[in-house]
């Protein structure tokens, strides 16, 4: 019985979850001896070419804050795909350190961007038939989403993006994080992938926070006013202060291959990113927009808004016109911020 148990339990793993295809990668790109493991993804409606492909980006950070949900409304007019990554798999990656003893620099190795960005051009390769498909993503997910079109411009054909993390862009413009309040993170749910998403979350919070780091002893506390992210970082932070190893950012100057279109929308209400980051991104793309909403971070409120979804939809469909009615929807309903000097706070 013992043993039949545990071929269940072992079928059940290989098998995944229910609706889910299965991607074989390695735990780091590069170094396939060092061991496998699996990442899932699944259509939200039945496959059809004649409709253009959205991935909705997701990470450690957004899979447990459910940041990371694409417009129910729009479910069915697009092949929209959803990936459960590495952070959502037990065990993933754990075979790499002790059990007891997490070894952060080679935790890093595995849940840093790179292997996400690495994962997500294995699901597009999968799932595109050849074609360039469209990213969407929320927050930290949006944060990867960029990453990924810095490193693979002639692939995606639009970025939808809503208040991507940029901190080190932040820091970098001089602009000091306000205070990030606990109700951003106030909806997270249950960890799927265990202990590997507790380690994904830090290590992917210590990436957020890392430009941040003064240089020295205090580099082993987390920067102010970072709250819940700088808790979840702590740990990376003092391994990296004891012994550093290296850690990559993104070259926003590559985006400026990307050829598709791009929108970047911003609540001004945000107490976690600041807008003024979000309008510098936008401009490093040849054809990008960039909206500032009477909302915040996330768009809490207006995001699942039929006017907003609309827009959302406008912009997939390449229709101007849509998208110009239903900015003036938007606009008569006080969604829009005004604001004649964007600079000005």
């Amino acid at each position: 019985m013992k043993f039949s148990m545990i071929f269940w339990m072992i079928g059940l793993a290989l098998s995944g979850p229910k609706g889910f295809h299965a991607i074989e990668v390695p735990y780091v790109y590069g170094k396939p001896e060092w061991g496998w493991g699996r990442i899932y993804y699944a259509y939200g409606a039945p496959y059809d070419s004649s409709k253009p492909t959205v991935l909705v980006v997701s990470d450690a950070i957004t899979s447990i804050t459910a940041d990371d949900a694409w417009p129910a409304p729009l479910r069915l007019k697009f092949n929209v795909v959803r990936v459960m990554g590495r952070a959502e798999q037990f065990g993933f990656g754990e075979k790499l350190w002790q059990k007891d003893r997490i070894d952060w620099s080679m935790a890093y190795r595995v849940f840093e961007a790179d292997q996400l960005v690495n994962d997500l051009e294995a699901v597009r390769d999968a799932v595109a038939n050849g074609q360039k498909v469209t990213l969407f993503g929320v927050s930290s997910s949006a944060e990867l989403l960029h990453r990924y079109v810095a490193r693979y411009p002639k692939r995606v054909d639009g970025a939808i993006s809503i208040d991507p993390l940029l901190l080190e862009l932040q820091h970098s413009m001089g602009i000091t994080p306000k205070k990030a309040p606990e109700s951003i993170f106030s909806n997270m749910k249950a960890a799927a992938g265990g202990k590997a998403t507790a380690v994904a979350v830090a290590i992917r919070c210590f990436e957020h926070l890392f430009a941040l780091q003064p240089i020295g002893k205090e580099s082993e506390y987390p920067p102010k006013n970072t709250g819940w992210m700088g808790e979840k970082a702590l740990p990376v932070m003092k391994a990296y202060s004891q012994r550093p190893f290296q850690v990559k950012g993104i070259h926003y100057d590559q985006v400026a291959t990307f050829e598709g279109k791009s929108v970047v929308f911003s609540g001004v209400q945000d107490s976690l990113t600041d807008q003024r980051v979000d309008q510098v991104l936008a401009a490093h793309y040849r054809d990008g927009d960039f909206f500032l909403f009477n909302d915040g971070h996330g768009l809490p409120h207006y995001r699942h808004y039929p006017a907003f979804v609309r827009f959302v939809q406008a912009f997939l469909e390449g229709d101007i016109a849509q998208k110009q009615a239903v900015y003036k929807v938007l606009w008569d309903q006080g969604m829009i911020y005004p604001k004649e000097d964007p600079w000005a706070f």
